[in-house]
């Protein structure tokens, strides 16, 4: 590509405008609305950026079509560049700019939101915009440049994403101290009211784990989608169940206990700030709000 990429024949603003959508939607017919001439002129303007650029943009696969990482960056760099230029005109006309955050339910609740206050103070002309990922969605979207800051557990970093650590979420055995009495974690897990996370992943093996280990049968009493819908129905239901620590000054004034120790390292979740690398050249906010971020929540 030559310095002046956007005057080569088949390269424009729009096409590049076009590619995000498609990426972002999951397709050219997702994001044609099943409109036949708008997925039409999406199909042809991708294949003029892929021959512009001399690289493929997307590949086959079983589900489709996907797109390749050149695709994810141009998508990711187009989108800082339309931010920019909307925070430059909107900085002239007295308007916030937005700043999007991807993390899930918990990060939300335990991580982010108590410390958000203080990273706000210091950016009083940017509005946040929350949007509840898994940590998959989190890094699509980051590469996309549908959000610009990501919260997740990442074990294998993608390319083209920058990543800082942040404090681990520390889990104890919540237990409601009228309904259990004093006891521990086998004599708490015996009871059979522990709620738990539907599905396979980990925190639902280590919730295995331990009644295993105490001798106990493998099995959740109740099952919810997150963490904070565990807590919620706990309260209610005065009911067991492993959280986050920083739960425990709420939780005591309703009468609960929380075990701690050693025994709960398994829990322990290590989150991580992640940025996209191009966007943060593009976009100074985007690292100044990281900066102050990670400087919070280290």
């Amino acid at each position: 590509m030559n310095n002046d990429f956007l005057a080569q024949s088949g390269v424009s603003l729009s096409r590049l405008a076009n590619l995000a959508k498609v990426i972002e939607a999951g397709g050219v017919s997702a994001a044609s609305g099943g409109d036949p001439s708008t997925q039409s002129l999406y199909s042809r303007q991708m294949g003029e950026l892929e021959d512009a650029l001399g690289k493929r943009l997307f590949t086959r696969d079983g589900r489709g079509r996907k797109p390749t990482i050149v695709a994810k960056q141009l998508a990711t760099v187009y989108a800082a560049f339309s931010q920019s230029v909307g925070e430059l005109i909107g900085d002239s006309q007295g308007r916030e700019s937005v700043l999007r955050i991807g993390a899930g339910d918990s990060v939300y609740r335990w991580i982010l939101l108590p410390a958000l206050q203080r990273v706000q103070d210091r950016f009083p002309g940017i509005a946040f915009e929350f949007k509840n990922l898994r940590t998959q969605s989190v890094i699509d979207q980051i590469q996309s440049g549908a959000v610009d800051i990501g919260i997740a557990e990442v074990r294998t970093m993608p390319s083209g994403i920058n990543a800082r650590d942040l404090r681990n979420l520390e889990f104890g055995l919540y237990y409601h101290l009228d309904t259990f009495g004093e006891c521990d974690v086998r004599e708490c897990l015996s009871r059979k009211k522990l709620i738990g996370l539907g599905g396979s992943g980990s925190y639902v093996r280590n919730c295995h784990n331990q009644q295993g280990r105490e001798g106990l049968e493998e099995r959740f009493w109740l099952t919810f989608d997150s963490l904070p819908m565990i807590a919620n129905s706990m309260v209610q239901a005065d009911a067991s169940a492993f959280l986050p620590i920083e739960m425990e000054g709420d939780l005591r004034e309703k009468g609960f206990e929380c075990i701690k120790g050693p025994e709960m390292s398994d829990f322990s979740r290590k989150y991580s700030l992640l940025i996209d690398k191009y966007s943060s050249r593009i976009r100074r906010t985007v690292l100044d709000v990281s900066d102050a971020l990670a400087e919070v929540l280290g």
